[in-house]
C-alpha cells in the first residue's frame, strides 16, 4: 500500500513549525513596516519585507496555508517593484502593505487559539539523509516525511556546523539550500566534492534559485539533482529514493571486489580515511587488520584457480560471519584483506582476531560448489590508531610490518605492531 504523503499529524507539525517562525520573524517586519511609514523608502527596511514575504509565500504554499501565502506573493511583488526603484512608495502601497501584514498577523492569532500539540514521529530507518537549511518549516516537513519511508534524518541549520556533521553522521545523501544568512551552498558543494571521502555523497540542492544560471552553477559543482521551491514532497522523495537506488547499484560495481563481493581497495581508501577523522573528533581508537590466507599459492597449484576462487569466497563469508557487524572488510589484493575495527583497543582487536584465526585453523572449510573440505590457516597483522599511526599510509605499513612478522614466525598467528616495537 502507498503511504499517503502529507497525512493530518505530519502537515499540522509543519504548520506549528511554521506559524512559530513567523511569530519570530513578524516584529522584525513590523518594525520595517513603521520605518517606511516614518521616513518613506528605506532600502534596508524594504529588503526586510521582502524576505519576510518571500520566505512566507514559498513555505506558505508547501504547507497548505494559502490565507498567508496568496498575501506574502502579493508582498513581495510590490516589495521587488520597489526594492528596483520601478514604483515608488506611495500612500496606496504603503496602506496595501499593511493590510497584507495585518491578515499575517491575524491568522497567527488564529493559529494560537487552535494550536495543540503534535507528537514526535520517531521511526528511524538505514538510509541516512542530512538536510542543511535554515528554514525550519521546510526541514522539519522534509524530515517527518521521510521518516514515514523508513529514513533516518538529520538536520542541520548552517554551514559552519554542517561540515562536522557530515563527518560525525556520515550520511547516505544530503539535501542541501544555496541560500544561508551566512556562506554559500554552491560553494560548500565544491568543498565536500573536493574530499575524497564525501565524493561518492549524493547531493540534492532543494532551493528558491529558479533560474538556468543557478541551475547550471548547481550541476558544475558535481550536485546529483535539483529541485525549486515550492516542491513537491512526493517528487524529492522520489528523486532521493531514485538516486539512492542508482547509488547502491553503482558501488556495488566500482566499490565492491567481483570475486569475494566485499568492499576493494578504493572503499578502504575512502573507508579509513572516514575513519581517521571520526577518531580524530572523538578520540577513540580503531584497528586495523591485515589478514593473509597462508599457503594460498599450493592450493592453486594442487587444486587449479577454480577451485583457489571458492576457497578465497568461502573464507570470506567465513571471516564475515565472525566479525562485528560495523567491522568493515576489504580486498587489498591476492589472498589479502584489511579488517576496520572501528571503536576497538588493541586487547578488544586481539580477542576478536585470535578467535577468528583458531576457528579458521581448528576446521577445514567446506567448498560447496566443488564439494570438497580445505584445512587452511590465517596470518593476522594489526596496528592501531593512533598508537601506530596516524594516517592511512602509516596504519597501512604498520600492519603490514606486523603481518610479514607473524608469516615469518610461522604462519598461524595474530601479530600486533606494538609487539614488535616493544
Amino acid at each position: 500500500m502507498t503511504q499517503k504523503f502529507f497525512q493530518d499529524g505530519i502537515l499540522s507539525k509543519a504548520q506549528t513549525i511554521f506559524f512559530r517562525e513567523i511569530e519570530q520573524r513578524l516584529p522584525q517586519s513590523q518594525k520595517a513596516l513603521s520605518t517606511l511609514e516614518a521616513n518613506g523608502f528605506n532600502r534596508e527596511a524594504c529588503e526586510i519585507l521582502y524576505k519576510f514575504a518571500h520566505t512566507l509565500k514559498g513555505s506558505g504554499q508547501m504547507v497548505e496555508l494559502w490565507d498567508i501565502a496568496d498575501p506574502a506573493f502579493e508582498m513581495t511583488t510590490i516589495l521587488l517593484l520597489m526594492k528596483d526603484y520601478k514604483v515608488e512608495l506611495n500612500e496606496g502601497i504603503l496602506c496595501f502593505l499593511k493590510e497584507r501584514m495585518a491578515e499575517i498577523g491575524k491568522q497567527l492569532t488564529y493559529f494560537h487559539s487552535q494550536s495543540k500539540e503534535i507528537p514526535e514521529n520517531s521511526k528511524d530507518g538505514s538510509n541516512k539523509i542530512l538536510i542543511i537549511d535554515d528554514d525550519p518549516t521546510v526541514t522539519e516537513l522534509i524530515k517527518d516525511n521521510l521518516k514515514l519511508y523508513g529514513f533516518s534524518v538529520s538536520i542541520c541549520y548552517d554551514l559552519d556546523s554542517a561540515e562536522r556533521l557530515i563527518q560525525s553522521e556520515q550520511p547516505d545523501l544530503i539535501v542541501l539550500d544555496i541560500l544561508f544568512p551566512s556562506g554559500d551552498g554552491i560553494d560548500f558543494c565544491r568543498k565536500i566534492r573536493s574530499n575524497m571521502q564525501w565524493q561518492i555523497v549524493p547531493v540534492i540542492f532543494l532551493t528558491v534559485k529558479d533560474k538556468l544560471q543557478d541551475k547550471l552553477a548547481g550541476f558544475s559543482t558535481g550536485a546529483d539533482d535539483y529541485l525549486c521551491k515550492p516542491f513537491k514532497i512526493e517528487e524529492l522523495i522520489a528523486r532521493i529514493q531514485a538516486i539512492l537506488n542508482r547509488v547502491a547499484n553503482s558501488r556495488e560495481l566500482v566499490l565492491q571486489d567481483e570475486l569475494t563481493k566485499v568492499y576493494n581497495r578504493r572503499y578502504l581508501q575512502i573507508c579509513l580515511s572516514a575513519e581517521i577523522a571520526k577518531a580524530q573528533q572523538t578520540h577513540i581508537n580503531f584497528s586495523v587488520a591485515m589478514i593473509d590466507l597462508d599457503y594460498f599459492k599450493k592450493i592453486n597449484d594442487q587444486y587449479g584457480h577454480i577451485i583457489g576462487d571458492e576457497t578465497l569466497q568461502c573464507l570470506v563469508e567465513k571471516i564475515v560471519a565472525n566479525l562485528r557487524s560495523s567491522d568493515v572488510v576489504c580486498r587489498y589484493g591476492g589472498e589479502e584483506f584489511v579488517v576496520i575495527m572501528p571503536g576497538t583497543s588493541q586487547l578488544e582487536a586481539g580477542k576478536v582476531l585470535k578467535r577468528l584465526q583458531q576457528l579458521i585453523a581448528e576446521a577445514p572449510l567446506q567448498l560447496p560448489k566443488s564439494q570438497i573440505e580445505i584445512s587452511l590457516s590465517i596470518s593476522v597483522g594489526v596496528a592501531v590508531y593512533p598508537q601506530n599511526g596516524v594516517t592511512e599510509e602509516e596504519l597501512l605499513k604498520s600492519a603490514d610490518i606486523a603481518l610479514y612478522k607473524a608469516k615469518n614466525a610461522g604462519r598461524n598467528l595474530v601479530m600486533f605492531f606494538e609487539e614488535l616495537e616493544s
